[in-house]
């Protein structure tokens, strides 16, 4: 059989099909075609160092304070739902190539670190520009329950999920304040904030949340908090 190939697509498969003239030949006789593989997960294809909150810096915590309605947004630590990998893809990453040898033409770019990470996307690894290399973005939510290094809080586990709880409320009374506003209301202007604006898309089903679970343990408790 013969498979033509037009501007990097298919165009025709089958033992019969018409050969456009001026067609480059390449003879594969007794090799083997198969589709490009997909790696669904992976951190390289992006610079990972551009994933930073897009709030203020982070300041101390007054634990004898009262009770805040919210979560400020200098204390969302191991929070960055906002960042997206689209934004710091690396179009001359060496190991694109390595991988294309080895089979692969698409992987899954996501990103690692924290409680709510980011935002993946899909990358083809024979793009030459950022325009290029997206195939769809974003793709998914990436997150985790699981404890990160530092002395701060969330430190425990129980703390970590209570965070996270925190963080999806906030998202939704942020969006409840918007719609208050829009419909006028009164009250005070609403000032954008990125982080819970992509958490209350997930609120909405508009952007699908993925969670790393290993072990049966770590599958139920991503059940429970999706409860």
């Amino acid at each position: 059989g013969s498979i033509v190939f037009k501007d990097g697509k298919i165009i025709a498969v089958g033992e019969k099909v018409e050969i456009p003239l001026g067609s480059r030949i390449i003879d594969g006789s007794g090799l083997v075609v198969s589709p490009g593989w997909v790696d669904a997960g992976t951190s390289r294809g992006f610079d990972p160092a551009q994933k930073r909150p897009l709030g203020v810096p982070p300041g101390a915590e007054d634990l004898a304070s009262d009770v805040l309605a919210a979560t400020k947004p200098d204390h969302r630590k191991g929070l960055t739902p906002e960042f997206e990998v689209r934004t710091a893809v690396k179009p001359d990453d060496p190991t694109f190539a390595d991988w294309r040898k080895a089979g692969f033409t698409v992987q899954l770019a996501t990103p690692e670190g924290g409680f709510l990470s980011g935002q993946s996307a899909v990358i083809s690894l024979g793009g030459k520009t950022p325009r290029d290399l997206v195939l769809k973005a974003p793709a998914f939510e990436h997150g985790a329950l699981r404890t990160i290094p530092g002395a701060e809080y969330p430190r425990a586990l129980m703390g970590v999920i209570a965070h996270l709880r925190q963080l999806f409320l906030d998202a939704d009374r942020h969006q409840r304040l918007l719609q208050k506003s829009k419909e006028g209301n009164g009250g005070d202007r609403i000032p954008a904030d990125p982080c819970l604006e992509t958490v209350a898309l997930i609120l909405q089903k508009k952007l699908p949340l993925v969670l790393e679970a290993d072990t049966s343990t770590e599958i139920h408790r991503a059940l429970d908090f999706a409860e």
